[in-house]
């Protein structure tokens, strides 16, 4: 059995997936000001036969390159910042 699950954090907000466009968009400018997205990681691996459980964390943090508006305007059409923090 495995599980994984991730955690994002900017400043000293934990986010999670943006409740509406204006969230995003809100998040996006944030991170284009040059505040880094810590990524928190976490998996557990559990042998369901012999009981044997590992598990693991691990940080990284992702920084952005300013961008243009015309980005934001793409990613919030494309969608796919809305399934993810």
């Amino acid at each position: 059995l495995v599980c994984m699950d991730q955690v994002v954090a900017c400043g000293d907000e934990a986010r999670e997936k943006p409740e509406d466009e204006a969230q995003a968009r809100a998040f996006l400018a944030s991170y284009c000001k040059g505040l880094g997205a810590r990524c928190v990681n976490g998996m557990v691996v559990h042998n369901t036969r012999s009981g044997r459980r590992v598990r693991g964390t691990d940080v990284a943090t992702v920084f952005y390159r300013p961008f243009p508006d015309s980005v934001v305007d793409h990613l919030i059409k494309k969608g796919e910042v809305m399934t993810s923090a």
